[in-house]
């Protein structure tokens, strides 16, 4: 079967060479009309383009910024970070640059800052944690006027300016949360909900998290919940707002934290000497530790490896080899107990 060229669709779509050139790599500067006159040609002709010869013959780079919050000083970001460099591994040879700009997660005006350099660099593409809501959404806006494919990785906005969301379904694990304490609690009891987190109004994903779980509970377990949000991550401010609480209300019969930092809270009521069932998320080392010991009764993993992982590939698979991928790729919704943590943590080898 003859090859076919980019001058055979130029010439079939009635368009010039460099209008077929500026369709298969997403250059812009060409009508919709004239794109789609294309890109139907193409798919008539099964042209499948040779991505990684024309990226040589052009001598272009992808350049693909990661903006998340900092691993140095939020432990949870280690993970999507092992699984993007992991799969950047496998894909660096498209001509793929990846440029950091960690954020600080509690300061607004370090987000503002790496916004500001994304913006003026002009990468391809950003791999996005969007942590604080009307920030990213203008940060995310703006980025479509320079154009800039944005991917959304662990807090999903609703947003028509973005190439897709990789993560978990927070209202769905809210759910999830609210069943696992359900079983374990008595009906008089009352369950707590803990947000460790300083941004907590305007974390999406936390907030999708609250309504699963509340909604549950009212529609199932009927139990009184009330709320802690904790907008200081040190140890005597936790124990102290934690013992003032249960002063006040009385132990509760179950805890749920919405994020990474059950550990805190779980090592707070050890201190207290309050015990009581405590469902967190994610698997960092002082989680599994806790876990062990029976301090947290279940993490809920979402998968932030995978997160990392199939974003960028989902990147790449776009934006350079002109595949479709979902809009939402959620991930798989795990409850890990002692007894299986062991696979969940060796699972993460085939990425190597």
């Amino acid at each position: 079967m003859q090859k076919v060229r980019i001058k055979d669709i130029a010439a079939i779509a009635g368009v010039s060479p460099g209008t077929v050139d500026r369709v298969i790599h997403n250059r812009g500067n060409v009508s919709d009309k004239a794109r789609q006159r294309v890109l139907e040609v193409m798919q008539e002709l099964n042209y499948q383009p040779n991505i990684i010869a024309s990226t040589l013959a052009y001598n272009r780079t992808f350049r693909l910024a990661i903006m998340t919050p900092s691993p140095k000083h939020d432990t949870y970001w280690e993970l999507p970070y092992s699984g993007i460099t992991k799969a950047w591994n496998n894909v660096k040879h498209y001509g793929v640059m990846i440029d950091e700009y960690f954020y600080h997660p509690l300061l607004e005006s370090s987000f503002q800052a790496r916004a500001k350099q994304v913006l003026h660099d002009r990468p391809d593409a950003v791999l996005l944690a969007a942590e604080t809501e009307k920030e990213s959404l203008d940060f995310i806006h703006s980025c479509l006027k320079k154009n800039i494919q944005c991917m959304l990785i662990n807090t999903l906005l609703e947003s028509p300016d973005i190439l897709g969301y990789v993560g978990q379904d927070s209202f769905q694990s809210g759910i999830l949360a609210a069943k696992l304490l359900s079983n374990v609690v008595q009906k008089s009891d009352y369950l707590m909900i803990i947000h460790a987190e300083e941004h907590f109004e305007q974390s999406r994903h936390l907030i999708e998290k609250e309504s699963g779980f509340r909604q549950f509970l009212e529609q199932h377990g009927n139990q009184k919940i009330e709320q802690l949000v904790l907008k200081n991550h040190s140890e005597d401010y936790i124990r102290m707002e934690l013992g003032d609480f249960i002063s006040k209300h009385g132990k509760p019969g179950g805890i749920f934290v919405s994020n990474s930092r059950g550990y805190l809270i779980a090592q707070a009521l050890k201190e207290l000497d309050a015990h009581c069932h405590l469902v967190g998320f994610d698997l960092i080392e002082p989680n599994i530790r806790l876990l062990n010991e029976g301090a947290i009764l279940y993490l809920i993993n979402q998968n932030a490896e995978l997160q990392g992982y199939y974003a960028l590939m989902s990147i790449v698979n776009k934006c350079i080899l002109k595949k479709e991928v979902p809009a939402r790729h959620f991930l798989p919704i795990d409850i890990v107990v002692p007894e299986n943590v062991s696979y969940y943590l060796d699972s993460m080898h085939w990425l190597s």
